[in-house]
């Protein structure tokens, strides 16, 4: 995962199935939601625009069949 000021791109290849990826701020409430569809086996880049995120500390979340994994994504102004 690449994280710029205003932008995050995940790069993550996993099995195929239904995935979200979502963002969420340290009280476990969603803030933005970027994807949540069937996937086939691959790579994915997602591009999400975090101009309306105000800065902090911030969970981004990828869900899928059998998987799940979380990364801290800091938003600086």
């Amino acid at each position: 995962m690449r994280c710029r000021f205003f932008s995050c791109m995940i790069t993550k290849q996993f099995i195929a199935g239904n995935a979200t990826l979502a963002l969420y701020d340290m009280h476990g409430k969603e803030v933005l939601h970027i994807a949540s569809q069937a996937f086939r086996v691959g790579t994915y880049s997602v591009t999400a625009s975090l101009d309306a995120i105000p800065s902090g500390m911030y969970m981004l979340r990828l869900t899928g069949e059998g998987y799940a994994r979380s990364v801290l994504v800091p938003v600086i102004r």
